[in-house]
């Protein structure tokens, strides 16, 4: 019994799209899975207690500047000796430096360390002007080595002569602070803690200063 050609032909055309009817089935199934969902952290560090005495005069504090390689949202660990790695499924809601100026706003008008502390759009010129820096802002997952997070600022608290700007004070903090888990939200948990010791160490060293 011999096929005709005709029949083979058809064979042939059952059989490729019998294959692209898997194939399409195959894509369909992998385009159906969920996307991975992306984590959002807050930091929300402890302030400082109120001062005893204020200094006369409005303070005004400017944004905060982060380093480049740790600006961004996602959360920064540190792998190896020169090696960082990013995760993009974790990330802080906000940008840091933004995290970081709120938490500085709040925490000097916390402290009461001035007799008031302006709103960043305030049009009202300062007596004082605090700049940041956030040197670095990653957590430690280097393998050998307890888990930690690591922040560096410093700052430069800045008092208006009317021609210029003195200098008043200047200080760099650097904190590192441990913790358990290998996990994104023990790390931002960790870093809270971090820029709560931060805040009140500023706090601390502004009390100190001599009044005008």
């Amino acid at each position: 019994m011999t096929h005709s050609p005709l029949s083979a032909h058809k064979a042939s055309a059952l059989l490729c799209c019998m294959l692209l009817t898997l194939f399409l089935a195959g894509c369909s199934t992998g385009l159906s899975k969920p996307a991975p969902e992306i984590r959002h952290y807050v930091l929300r560090p402890e302030l400082p207690q109120p001062a005893a005495t204020a200094r006369p005069g409005v303070l005004k504090v400017r944004r905060a500047v982060v380093s480049p390689g740790f600006a961004g949202r996602e959360l920064i660990f540190r792998t190896g000796e020169t090696t960082y790695s990013i995760d993009y499924y974790d990330q802080f809601l906000v940008a840091p430096a933004d995290m970081l100026t709120q938490a500085l706003r709040d925490a000097m008008g916390a402290a009461a360390l001035f007799a008031s502390v302006s709103p960043e759009a305030s049009v009202l010129r300062p007596d004082y002007v605090l700049e940041t820096t956030a040197v670095t802002m990653h957590g430690d997952f280097r393998e050998g080595r307890d888990p930690a997070a690591v922040l560096e600022m410093q700052f430069f608290l800045l008092k208006d002569s009317d021609t210029d700007y003195d200098i008043v004070l200047t200080r760099t903090y650097a904190e590192r602070m441990p913790f358990g888990a290998r996990t994104a939200q023990a790390y931002a948990k960790a870093m809270e803690r971090a820029v709560s010791s931060i805040l009140a160490r500023l706090a601390a060293d502004i009390a100190t200063l001599p009044q005008p």
